[in-house]
């Protein structure tokens, strides 16, 4: 019997094996500092499971402000949230965005 797995599973096991998880893990948190330096907001990036989200990489250096938090879909498990977004102006957080969607590779 064949077993199915979902692309949250695919991509939670990928991300576990060594090579990947430490290459896709600095990736994000360079993006994460490079992106606080340059717009002076906090962004993390978590692993989107159905409803609930799972932290992955990034900058939290305390709770984060709960209902102020954005999460923003990159690929179909990976997303980009922070609790500064709504403090870009809309033309900034469009090319962030795009930007951050052409540099997460889809598979991740």
């Amino acid at each position: 019997m064949v077993k199915e797995t979902s692309d949250s599973d695919n991509w939670s096991s990928d991300l576990r094996t060594p090579d990947c998880e430490g290459e896709l893990v600095r990736r994000l948190n360079a993006l994460s500092v490079l992106i606080g330096s340059t717009f002076h907001i906090r962004v993390w990036f978590v692993e989107l499971l159905g409803r609930r989200r799972s932290y992955v990489a990034g900058m939290v250096a305390d709770e984060p402000r709960g209902a102020d938090v954005a999460v923003l879909p990159l690929t179909s498990t990976l997303a980009v949230a922070s609790d500064g977004w709504q403090d870009l102006p809309l033309p900034e957080r469009e090319r962030l965005l795009r930007l951050l969607r052409k540099m997460i590779p889809a598979e991740a």
